[in-house]
């Protein structure tokens, strides 16, 4: 598509002459998505930034504007895909037709999967021959839908939610019809919406470094920004034009820090539906590039099972706490963890004294072996200390009592970026699972063991051990044992 073309209030490339489609993008990131010509256009915006829109007008432009085929037609077919068939239902669908409807074109065929067919005569005289599918794609199974599918363009509306095998098997069906011989110079590409997804997710890392070669991924500005402590409305967000008077000054009551700054102000954050297990988490604050000194020591957490963990930190002269490194592994032996540990800390931290201390349930022996997890670590030179109690009340509270507290106006712990897993879970990840009961919030009473709690529970492991951790300040573990669990009574 030319620039030319989006310079001024899109025309109907399209329809029968009576049809018009009045459209102007809201925005410096609209306009680019529609003037971009790469093969994956990915639209990252807060709720209510016009994303939904612009992609319906992007793919009725696109079916407009296919180059001609050999029997004088415009020929395409679109599949438009969301992860769950009530969203594609109550969404997806009832958007798309509202804009087609609105124009008087699209025969619509309301059984799976529901089609939209569009016939008619563009403003050049050229016919028009177009089939828009909407399908659901929710679990990994759902890959199966698109196999055999010969597609023009997707669209896939609301991106993170969708699984990347489903996204990579779809975008395998795009630019096969009509085919070449047909059609030599036919058009043929993929466009996506989302709300920013969290910094682990699969396009959260797109977004972050690892971008494929011909994808665009148009981040929009923020609906929101913070200014001296509090969120007020950004006045550079796109669409807002188009919004209700106060609609996200009202969207900001009453919701959660991490909410606002995922939905709102479209930031790589998590949101989590459970209880997170140390709310006094702060990305913001707690978030700073931060590393062992030359010559500084490198505490290491260790948690153990199937899938043991490691965290790296070190103690600075001030007694503030900097987390700089972590190890995630699934599904193997303490031996082959004790492996990969040992060639991590000789190549990272070949000049620091290291001091291991790990779950104490790591001092058992197993049924298949006669040797404990802290044993078979010896063979690879490493000696680990167990921490002298895996009570979670107590380890949990020694982050909790760091977390919580600022010395002189900064925080007494901090995380680097690349510990990815760590911040994942301090944010909601290692939580506390909902319950589905009727009534008030409830919550389980122990953690979900997912993929984050490994290594939040090695940190645990590592600050209660030295020194009793946060608690050293108290005079030791022992003297604290009947302490309430909000530790923010003792600041």
């Amino acid at each position: 598509m030319s620039k030319s073309a989006w310079s001024t209030p899109v025309q109907p490339h399209a329809i029968e002459p009576v049809h018009r489609l009045r459209y102007r993008p809201q925005g410096r990131v609209l306009r680019d998505f529609h003037r971009d010509n790469s093969y994956m256009r990915a639209l990252i915006g807060p709720l209510g930034s016009g994303k939904t829109q612009a992609s319906i007008v992007e793919i009725l432009h696109r079916i407009m504007t296919q180059p001609t085929s050999k029997d004088g037609t415009r020929k395409s077919r679109w599949l438009c895909v969301r992860n769950t068939l009530p969203d594609l239902e109550s969404t997806t669908i009832k958007d798309f037709k509202a804009i087609t409807e609105g124009m008087g074109i699209g025969t619509w065929r309301n059984v799976s999967p529901v089609t939209c067919t569009i016939n008619t005569v563009g403003t050049d005289g050229i016919p028009v021959n177009a089939e828009i599918l909407f399908r659901s794609f929710d679990s990994g199974l759902d890959e199966k839908k698109a196999r055999g599918m010969q597609l023009t363009g997707t669209w896939l509306n609301e991106l993170k939610e969708l699984n990347k095998s489903n996204v990579d098997m779809i975008l395998s069906r795009v630019g096969r019809y009509p085919n070449r011989a047909e059609c030599p110079d036919s058009w043929y590409g993929a466009i996506a919406d989302s709300n920013c997804p969290d910094s682990d997710h699969w396009l959260g890392k797109f977004m972050q470094s690892d971008r494929p070669d011909n994808w665009w991924i148009g981040r929009q500005p923020g609906a929101v920004s913070k200014v001296d402590g509090r969120w007020v409305v950004n006045e550079l967000a796109e669409n807002i034009k188009n919004l209700p008077d106060s609609y996200y000054a009202n969207l900001l009551q009453g919701k959660a820090e991490n909410w606002v700054r995922a939905n709102l102000a479209n930031e790589l954050v998590f949101v989590s539906d459970g209880r997170p297990v140390h709310p006094s988490f702060n990305e913001a604050v707690h978030v700073q590039h931060c590393g062992p000194h030359p010559g500084q020591k490198v505490y290491v957490g260790l948690d153990w099972g199937r899938t043991p963990a490691a965290a790296f930190m070190a103690l600075n002269a001030d007694g503030s706490w900097a987390v700089f490194d972590e190890l995630v592994t699934e599904n193997m032996s303490a031996y082959t963890f004790g492996g990969i540990l040992k060639d991590k800390l000789s190549r990272d931290y070949a000049g620091h004294d290291v001091e291991l201390y790990g779950d104490p349930a790591g001092t058992q022996r197993g049924q298949a072996t006669d040797h404990s997890c802290f044993e078979m670590l010896e063979p690879h030179g490493l000696y680990a200390t167990p921490c002298h109690t895996n009570k979670f009340e107590l380890r949990a509270g020694a982050l909790d009592a760091q977390l919580q507290r600022l010395a002189a106006g900064k925080p007494v712990i901090t995380f680097d970026p690349r510990c990815r897993t760590i911040i994942r879970g301090l944010a909601g990840a290692y939580q506390y699972k909902r319950l589905q009961v009727a009534g008030d919030d409830r919550f389980k009473d122990v953690p979900d063991k997912g993929p984050e709690s490994h290594v939040c529970e090695a940190l645990h492991y590592a600050l209660l051990s030295v020194d009793g951790g946060a608690f050293s300040q108290w005079g030791g573990v022992e003297e604290i044992l009947d302490m309430p669990r909000d530790l923010s009574v003792y600041e």
